[in-house]
């Protein structure tokens, strides 16, 4: 059985690229939010690398240790995966 192994604290999201984080240097990011939400990935450098909108609920967000996120609203968390 796969499970989520917590590497983190849950943290509201920055709402900006300067308040942008890598959630921990974390590879696996864990997204929650009870509304739709605007979800942007950035470079370590602030470059834009893409967003996406997605729907309320958990969704889960695979990017680089030094690449860092963004959202209009919601919460984060250093995620991974394990046996």
């Amino acid at each position: 059985m796969r499970v989520i192994i917590l590497k983190g604290n849950e943290a509201a999201a920055g709402t900006t690229s300067g308040a942008a984080t890598t959630v921990d240097n974390a590879k696996l990011v864990k997204f929650y939010h009870t509304a739709p939400a605007v979800v942007t990935l950035i470079t370590s450098g602030g470059a834009a690398i893409g967003n996406t909108t997605v729907d309320a609920g958990i969704h889960y967000f695979h990017k680089r240790a030094d690449e860092k996120l963004f959202a209009s609203a919601g919460l984060v968390t250093a995620v991974g995966y394990g046996d």
